[in-house]
């Protein structure tokens, strides 16, 4: 299962949460969630509507939720900058648990794990 904290990984978005040699901190599930996917999937669906209604064709909505991460992490980044974010690493239930990081890889990279579910 994919889940939040590896999408926004996978966009990149992750690199941008962190001090230099740091892990990266895990920003709120709004990025990926509901900025990343939500957001642009109502947009597609909505622009669709309107090609549908106007055009009588069909659309492909592709709402990919590492492409919208990607875009949404401007957003945060900037209401970061304004103090309306809490900067304080692991002051979060998704920033702080084992169960919810992002660890250094033996390669000097780093792997997101993030399982909520109680079979993981």
């Amino acid at each position: 299962a994919g889940h939040d904290m590896n999408y926004i990984g996978l966009s990149g978005a992750l690199w941008y949460a962190s001090l230099p040699g740091e892990p990266p901190m895990a920003p709120p599930t709004l990025v990926g969630d509901i900025g990343g996917g939500a957001l642009y999937l109502v947009v597609g669906m909505l622009a669709g509507i309107i090609n549908a209604r106007t055009r009588g064709k069909g659309t492909v909505v592709d709402a990919a939720i590492v492409d919208g991460s990607a875009h949404m992490m401007n957003l945060l980044m900037s209401v970061a900058q304004f103090g309306a974010l809490a900067t304080e690493r692991g002051a979060s239930l998704l920033d702080g648990p084992h169960w919810c990081r992002v660890y250094r890889t033996s390669d000097g990279g780093f792997i997101s794990v993030q399982c909520l579910e109680p079979k993981f």
